[in-house]
């Protein structure tokens, strides 16, 4: 079969140019995350939600990019790397187009849910899509460049979300997004499909069913955490994910071609990978969470100066991403990663010590969380495809995007729910510091895991 890679006459784009492109969906899905937080009152003010319908149109998204995320794996493999980046691109251009003209709160939900199937499709594709293009020796500098290119919407979403919501109102946040999205098409016009697997039956009861597992956890946990709840109900969720997790199992141990290959997690390096992924992307989420309501709810700071503080967390991505090759020949990508776990791990201690100190004593380590992050988002990728077959890369991708998503729900969840419940139980002063310090220890393992299992790794 033919894999669509240019031959030796044909002429490659720039390196760059390639992870310029493949970095537009991603830094749409940051951009639209950081300014929709920005834009939910406004929100709230015009479509009548309460509290708990603004929490869902900030997590419809997570929960249907994580239903759909198993699937898209698969498509990738199957049909081809650029043709699911594309159906990414375009599912999510449509879908803001429908957020934009929403008239009631069911209908935007319904829009943030395709666009979450978008950002499924995009996520793990763009990254495969971008390897299946750029030479080996490139590798490492391309995928940097696409984190920065990537990390200019977590950067400009919540300043420039921001003026266009104070300007023209919350919908334009939306539209911004199709003269973009019409862009990342055209330039995956000039990229070539990458390796796919050999033809044969889709595995689509391993797709619906691990989908579905992943939706009902991301459900529950999202539920358990919001204050207007209903904990048995939620409960009642995580109790259904216990059979839910052994019938993905049973699937997917007897598909030919399994929409998430559970056999790939033998390999100790890839299973550390997820593991650290889950507890670092739970940290970094929760994280900048903690420190929007300490500056707002503790120090009284209004939401333009504590988002400006949180951005300060992101401004060190772009060039954590990409100094990360750099690094890692140098190195070792393993002890690089476990470094940067470190360092998110003294930050969030410190910032739970000196939460109510000069705000410089913060902003200043958050700046260095930011470098961290950039790191390990890049390095993760990097790791990945330095342990799997070319032909199985966006499945493996797609696995990383799904943890990634479901750790960024844990650490909301459970790091705001653990900040609660000490509070009222007077174990701390005020709730945010004691989450802050369960972040900082909740990511340590991390370290010992990639030292001891990744090791070796060659990007």
């Amino acid at each position: 079969m033919s894999t669509g890679v240019p031959d030796g006459t044909a002429r490659r784009p720039h390196p760059a140019l390639v992870a310029a492109t493949c970095g537009v969906g991603l830094g749409l899905v940051m951009f639209d995350n950081t300014a929709v937080v920005v834009a939910l009152p406004a929100i709230g003010a015009s479509l009548s939600a309460s509290v708990s319908g603004l929490q869902w149109v900030a997590a419809a998204m997570s929960l249907a990019a994580a239903a759909v995320l198993p699937f898209s794996g698969a498509f990738g493999d199957r049909f081809g790397t650029r043709r699911a980046v594309r159906l990414g691109l375009a599912l999510f251009g449509l879908a803001t187009a429908m957020a934009a003209a929403a008239p009631t709160l069911p209908l935007l939900l319904a829009a943030r849910a395709v666009e979450g199937a978008g950002i499924a499709l995009m996520l793990p594709n763009s990254a495969a899509l971008l390897e299946g293009n750029v030479s080996r020796e490139n590798r490492g500098r391309a995928f940097g460049t696409w984190i920065t290119v990537s990390s200019m919407g977590l950067i400009t979403g919540p300043t420039v979300g921001g003026w266009l919501i104070g300007t023209f109102g919350w919908r334009v946040v939306f539209l911004v997004h199709l003269p973009l999205a019409a862009l990342g098409m055209i330039g995956t016009t000039r990229l070539a499909e990458g390796a796919r697997q050999a033809s044969g039956r889709f595995d689509i009861a391993g797709a619906l069913v691990t989908g579905a597992g992943l939706a009902v956890l991301c459900w529950s946990i999202i539920e358990l955490g919001r204050p207007d709840g209903s904990p048995k109900l939620a409960l009642a969720g995580l109790a259904a994910c216990v059979p839910l997790f052994a019938l993905i199992v049973i699937v997917e141990r007897r598909a030919a071609q399994p929409a998430v290959d559970l056999t790939m997690l033998r390999d100790p390096a890839y299973a550390a990978i997820m593991v650290s992924s889950l507890l670092y992307n739970g940290t970094i989420t929760g994280g900048s969470f903690l420190v929007s309501l300490l500056f707002q709810e503790v120090r009284g700071f209004g939401p333009g100066q504590a988002g400006l503080i949180v951005l300060a967390g992101a401004i060190g991505m772009p060039l954590g991403g990409r100094l990360t090759a750099r690094l890692a020949h140098r190195n070792g990508l393993a002890r690089v990663m476990a470094g940067a776990i470190a360092v998110l791990a003294v930050v969030y201690i410190l910032v739970a010590c000196v939460a109510l100190g000069p705000t410089a004593l913060i902003v200043v380590p958050l700046v260095l969380s930011g470098f961290a992050a950039g790191i390990l988002f890049n390095g993760d990728t990097l790791a990945v495809l330095g342990n799997v077959d070319a032909a199985r890369a966006a499945s493996a991708l797609a696995a990383l995007s799904l943890v990634r998503q479901t750790g960024a729900v844990l650490g909301i969840a459970v790091l705001g729910s653990l900040s609660t419940l000490a509070e009222q139980a007077r174990l701390v002063d005020f709730g945010p510091r004691a989450g802050l310090l369960a972040a900082g220890v909740a990511v340590l393992p991390g370290v010992l895991l990639l030292r001891r299992r990744l090791g070796g790794t060659e990007i």
